[in-house]
Order: C-alpha cells, then structure tokens, then sequence
C-alpha cells in the first residue's frame, strides 16, 4: 500500500484517468461525472493511499460541479445563468485537464472553489 509519500507509475495512471472519467457526461454518459470515478475509486481506495486521497478530491469536485450547475439553471430564468453555467462548464473542463497533468506527474492536485463533503476516515 502507497503511504502517499510516492505514487508509483500504476497508481498515477489510474488517478488520471479517474480524474479524466469526471468529464464522462460530455460523451453522453448520464451522471457520469460523478458515477464513473466514484466506480473506479471504489475499486482502488483500499489499495493506494495516493488512489483514496485522490479519488476522494475528484468526487468533493463533482459534486460541487454539480451543485453549481443545478444553480447555473435555476439563474438562467433571470438570464444572468447562462454566463454562469458557461464559466461552470469551462471550469469543470480546464480544472479537470489540469488535474489530469498535475496526477499523471504524480502531485497531488486540489480543485480550487471545491467544497469538501467527502473527508478521510478517521
């Protein structure tokens, strides 16, 4: 088991691709900006500390993306939310590639404006 001082090349290959799995309902998966890293995390938590802290950081991401876009629709009814759900949507998009990079090199990658529901058992 990673204790998070060093990810290995395996366990920096598959949090990329959880974080990458965020952008999943872009290709028409329903909900899978949630589903699909929350499966792969699950798989993997145990194994990886590295795997879990990511994993954990992706999720608390997505559901504030989510809570974002759901206001980004209420808001559109007074015309103001498509501005927003644009800025939501290029947020989600260009934090979720970074994270991307930042993993694959083997960081540890915080989203910014990310409210953090999901904590590390204690």
């Amino acid at each position: 088991m990673n204790n998070g001082l060093y990810a290995t090349d395996s366990e920096r290959t598959y949090a990329t691709w959880m974080h990458l799995a965020g952008l999943s309902s872009y290709i028409g998966v329903p909900f899978g900006h949630i589903l699909v890293p929350l499966i792969l995390w699950s798989l993997k938590h145990k194994e990886s500390s590295y795997i879990d802290q990511q994993g954990r950081e992706i999720l608390n991401f997505q559901l504030t993306i989510s809570f974002y876009l759901i206001f980004s629709y209420i808001l559109v009814f007074i015309l103001i939310g498509f501005l927003f759900l644009g800025l939501v949507i290029l947020l989600h998009i260009i934090a979720t590639i970074m994270a991307a990079v930042k993993t694959y090199n083997g960081e540890n990658f915080r989203y910014p404006v990310t409210f953090r529901v999901i904590r590390p058992a204690e």
